[in-house]
């Protein structure tokens, strides 16, 4: 039987670890993206490495298999999945044009680019609703903008910093 502070450790680490990957779920498979650069890295660092550290963790220090299933899940997630497909989409989206804003709304249509090293940058232009520093929420861009209130701007952000 494991110490009682070892129980509280292990309960910490987990909802912690469980914070993390619903964090890395929603950036990669919702509308929600994740739009700092280092809250990002550490996210998919402890996703990738955490599973195998807590996993550790909860077999050598608790001796409980029930606290296994998710780290373990996880574990065998990032194999299937190849954990350099992970790292290649570890690079945020940053904003290079404003093309569109609406009237009605705070969003706008952003022409965004993605540094993925040495394979060169993914491009894409999409709706984007900032609600936070941290976090946006982008969907495809509308293809009918007439009679919608979105007028165009045409400005330069240059968030990634290219000359041209």
């Amino acid at each position: 039987m494991a110490p009682k502070h070892v129980y509280k450790v292990t309960i910490g680490l987990n909802v912690l670890y469980a914070l993390v990957t619903a964090l890395f779920f929603m950036d990669a498979y919702s509308a929600v993206e994740i739009k700092w650069q280092p809250l990002k890295t550490a996210v998919y660092t402890v996703f990738i490495l955490g599973s195998v550290l807590l996993l550790l963790w909860n077999v050598f220090a608790l001796k409980n298999k029930l606290y296994t299933v998710l780290p373990f899940a996880i574990f065998m997630y990032c194999l299937a999945l190849n954990p350099l497909n992970i790292v290649f989409s570890l690079s945020v989206w940053h904003t290079q044009e404003i093309v569109y804003k609406n009237r009605h709304t705070p969003a706008v249509i952003a022409y965004q680019m993605k540094d993925i090293g040495a394979l060169g940058y993914r491009k894409r232009t999409v709706q984007v609703r900032s609600f936070t520093p941290l976090f946006e929420i982008s969907s495809p861009a509308p293809t009918d903008y007439k009679g919608k209130g979105w007028y165009p701007v045409f400005e330069d952000v240059n968030e990634m910093a290219l000359k041209y």
